[in-house]
């Protein structure tokens, strides 16, 4: 089982459109579509990283006698550990600003925070999706090389 199976290509696709999506004029709308967007990616981090754990998971493949591989598959986990931060972060930014851009007739949810940047969020959601697509590809490249040198190239 590889990360880029189809849930994991309908969440990061949904992230995709939700910072391609013009921001100006549409502050709330883009920025709650971001929140649900990386909402919906942190689960299915938390889904992949308890998966990965699992017999029959994302690493059922690799011959996890192998130090190296053991190793590899360490790393890929505190990597998915860290993008599960990640996304859970952005979630809450997104959130915030969302909220920053809700009218009340009480007191205003800006304060001292002031206007949210855009354009930073827009930032940490293209480097979450660049995060996602490396470790789409060194998950890929962990189980090809496993399989590939347990079947031995040429035998």
């Amino acid at each position: 089982m590889s990360i880029s199976k189809s849930p994991w290509q309908r969440v990061v696709r949904r992230l995709e459109r939700a910072v391609a999506a013009p921001v100006t004029g549409r502050e709330r709308p883009w920025a709650t579509r971001l929140g649900a967007a990386a909402s919906e990616l942190a689960e299915a981090l938390r889904a992949h990283l308890r998966d990965s754990e699992e017999p029959g998971g994302p690493f059922f493949e690799v011959d996890l006698t192998r130090p190296s591989f053991v190793r590899q598959v360490d790393h890929l986990r505190r990597e998915l550990t860290d993008l599960l931060a990640l996304a859970s972060h952005l979630q809450e930014d997104g959130r915030s600003a969302a909220q920053a851009f809700t009218f009340s007739d009480g007191p205003g949810p800006l304060g001292a925070a002031g206007i949210p940047d855009f354009g930073r969020l827009r930032c940490q959601a293209q480097q979450l999706l660049r995060s996602i697509e490396r470790l789409q590809e060194e998950e890929t490249s962990l189980v090809l090389e496993s399989v590939t040198t347990d079947i031995g190239v040429g035998d």
